[in-house]
């Protein structure tokens, strides 16, 4: 009992001395790829031509009219719907289902679009995004890099994005 007290104490002793001087000549670092690109100048002018394109904005307009009409059925139905009779009521339930339907869809146009700018980004950038990644493993030295998705936690001087971004933007 005595014995493995001891070289629990030990072994606890030998990785608080030896964790540290392991970790001296390592250089950990963190990196989101996908956010470096979309941050670069490149992938910034793309995001700015979704915005501007005009099919898109009448995406988002009818999207906005569409909340918007949402809306005022509900108050409406807030208002006066002690006095609506049944086929009253039936009328703003279809009426809501079909403005609801036609929002979700109107949703999924907008998010499609977003994903294929994104998509198309990526491919556009990823070659580029590699080298510039390995460049900047071989400047800063680093011998252990990680996706900053799959990190817990990290501070900001491990974190190799906002370098990345700049890299590629060059």
């Amino acid at each position: 009992m005595f014995n493995k007290a001891l070289v629990t104490i030990f072994i606890t002793l030998l990785a608080a001395v030896s964790i540290p001087a392991f970790a001296q000549d390592q250089k950990v670092a963190v990196v989101d790829v996908q956010r470096a690109i979309l941050g670069s100048s490149f992938g910034q002018e793309q995001l700015a031509a979704l915005d501007s394109d005009p099919e898109y904005a009448e995406l988002l307009a009818s999207l906005s009219s569409l909340q918007a009409e949402i809306q005022e059925l509900d108050k409406d139905a807030q208002t006066n719907a002690a006095g609506w009779t049944e086929a009253r009521y039936a009328t703003y339930q279809r009426q809501r289902q079909f403005k609801v339907a036609d929002l979700e869809l109107a949703q999924q146009k907008v998010q499609a679009e977003q994903e294929r700018v994104v998509n198309d980004i990526n491919v556009a950038m990823t070659e580029q995004a590699q080298s510039a990644l390995q460049e900047l493993i071989e400047d800063e030295g680093v011998t252990l890099l990680l996706r900053a998705s799959a990190v817990y936690t990290f501070t900001p001087e491990h974190d190799l994005t906002g370098k990345l971004a700049a890299k590629l933007s060059q």
